[in-house]
């Protein structure tokens, strides 16, 4: 996955709002993070990105719960599928059904089908980053993103009502334009079959 440093959303937001991100004082730069974290996260969280997803082994509990959170492993915050075998061995790989709880997922199979393990395809957790840490990766894809829509949130607590209309659609037609490139034009999406 592509990154950029957390520096470089700040200086998108500022170029946009006027501001130098050098001389910023101490209290901006903490309104500007909290807007961009904000925006990062709506980002981060609106589609299962391909880039940000991860895919690893998971012990099953004798009664089919994965936890969501495993000693040296990362949090399970969103799942997207859970396999049998690890899903890039093979072409066509089937999911299992499964159902989320509070601690977990539980794979949904008789028993006596029950794995050890299983392979969880999932998203970790959005960072939170810090302006603090200029040199914090951020994904690439969302940086335009999240600068258009902190500098939106802005201008509304700055009462420029108008300005801030006119700059409602652009972060969501930078997150469109990213699906767009995953779903039609890189094809990492699975095909509709209709049969009659």
């Amino acid at each position: 996955m592509q990154t950029l440093p957390y520096s470089a959303a700040l200086g998108q937001f500022c170029e946009l709002a006027g501001y130098d991100p050098e001389t910023l004082s101490d209290i901006d730069a903490a309104s500007i993070n909290r807007l961009l974290n904000l925006w990062l996260r709506r980002g981060w969280e609106f589609y299962f990105w391909p880039q940000l997803a991860k895919t690893e082994q998971r012990d099953t509990a004798p009664d089919g719960l994965i936890p969501f959170d495993a000693a040296a492993l990362d949090y399970l915050d969103t799942i997207n599928a859970i396999y049998p075998d690890e899903p890039s061995a093979r072409e066509g790989a089937r999911a299992v059904r499964f159902r989320i709880s509070s601690a977990g997922a539980f794979v949904q199979c008789h028993p006596s089908e029950r794995q050890p393990s299983y392979w969880v395809e999932y998203r970790p957790p959005c960072p939170a980053w810090k302006s603090t840490e200029p040199d914090a990766p951020v994904p690439a894809f969302l940086v335009p993103f999240a600068a258009h829509g902190a500098y939106q949130t802005w201008l509304r607590g700055e009462g420029q009502q108008g300005k801030a209309i006119q700059e409602t659609g652009l972060p969501w037609d930078w997150l469109y334009d990213e699906i767009d490139k995953i779903e039609r034009q890189q094809s990492q999406t699975r095909r509709w079959r209709f049969f009659r």
